[in-house]
C-alpha cells in the first residue's frame, strides 16, 4: 500500500510541474504535448522500474496489452 501511496504522490508531482511549465511556456497544447511533455516523459519513464511479470500477467489479464 506504502507503494501505491508513493506512486500517487509521484503522479501528483510531475502533474504539478507539467501544469506549472504549460502555463509558463504559453505554448499550444500540441506544441507543449510534442515538445515539453514528451521529452519529460522519457526522462521519467527512464527512472521507473519495468514491471514484473506477476504484475504484466494480471495487466494482461485485465486486457491490458503493452508493447516493448
Amino acid at each position: 500500500m506504502d507503494e501505491q501511496k508513493d506512486q500517487v504522490l509521484e503522479l501528483e508531482l510531475i502533474m504539478e510541474e507539467l501544469l506549472l511549465k504549460y502555463e509558463e511556456l504559453s505554448m499550444p497544447l500540441p506544441e507543449f504535448l510534442t515538445s515539453y511533455w514528451c521529452t519529460r516523459m522519457e526522462e521519467v519513464l527512464l527512472t521507473c522500474e519495468p514491471p514484473s511479470k506477476e504484475k504484466m500477467s494480471q495487466l494482461r489479464e485485465i486486457g491490458v496489452v503493452i508493447d516493448g
